[in-house]
């Protein structure tokens, strides 16, 4: 996941759809297939690393797009929405 995020940061700005096709694709599978098959083997740093992780790369993503990617209700649903609502339930429950 550092690896992705460091990729991520340093060629954003070169970037095209097909790379973040292919990066998005990368940090759902880190969630889906690595986070949740270890949290509960993972103490809260752990955790908490990876979050962080996850919202760097999630605001190098979205940048400002955040809100309105939220904010239509019509919007199709896509994977990457998805897995990023699943983490703020995650963060939920963590602060409780």
């Amino acid at each position: 996941m550092e690896s992705l995020v460091e990729t991520v940061k340093e060629k954003r700005k070169e970037s095209n759809s097909n790379d973040w096709e292919t990066w998005d694709h990368k940090f759902v599978n880190y969630y889906e297939n690595c986070y949740n098959a270890l949290k509960d083997e993972m103490d809260t740093g752990q955790k908490g690393k990876f979050v962080g992780l996850s919202i760097k790369y999630v605001t190098i993503r979205l940048g400002n797009e955040i809100k309105s990617m939220f904010a239509d209700k019509n919007e199709e649903k896509s994977e990457f929405s998805e897995v990023l609502k699943n983490i703020a339930e995650e963060l939920k429950k963590g602060n409780n």
